[in-house]
């Protein structure tokens, strides 16, 4: 893998362990709303993460055209040496992304073997998920 910005890193890192911590760790929950409020905060997580890559390639792609287009040296150099520092963190956020989507899937995998078995609980806790997600502003649809 390219080197990659250590801030960046450093961040991309934290955010990972903290989702696989808070999703390998968490001691069974009696009641339904914490688990709701526990899932709400990976589903967050992910919003954000997922906003931040379209955010990445966007730039990457608007570096790209521009490139493209340009005859100036001074500006290719300059594209060129963004487009350098860009694509490791399009690399590293696309890992830092499955292995958080993976725990998510994880986690939901777990609810529906246990507490969730029936449709009409999984309903009700999809409903209390997406009205939890939309009162913290980050529903993904």
């Amino acid at each position: 893998m390219c080197r990659l910005n250590n801030n960046l890193w450093r961040v991309l890192n934290f955010l990972l362990l903290f989702s696989v911590l808070s999703t390998s760790s968490c001691s069974r929950k009696n009641n339904l709303s914490d688990k709701i409020s526990d899932f709400a905060d990976i589903e967050c997580r992910a919003v954000r993460l997922r906003e931040f890559r379209f955010d990445l390639a966007n730039k990457i792609r608007f570096a790209e055209d521009t490139l493209m287009h340009t005859h100036l040296q001074s500006d290719s150099l300059r594209l060129q040496a963004r487009l350098n520092f860009l694509r490791p963190q399009q690399d590293s956020v696309a890992i830092v992304s499955r292995n958080l989507a993976d725990s998510i899937r994880l986690k939901f995998d777990n609810l529906t073997k246990g507490e969730l078995k029936t449709k009409a609980d999984q309903r009700k806790f999809n409903n209390e998920l997406n009205d939890t997600l939309k009162a913290r502003g980050c529903v993904s649809y």
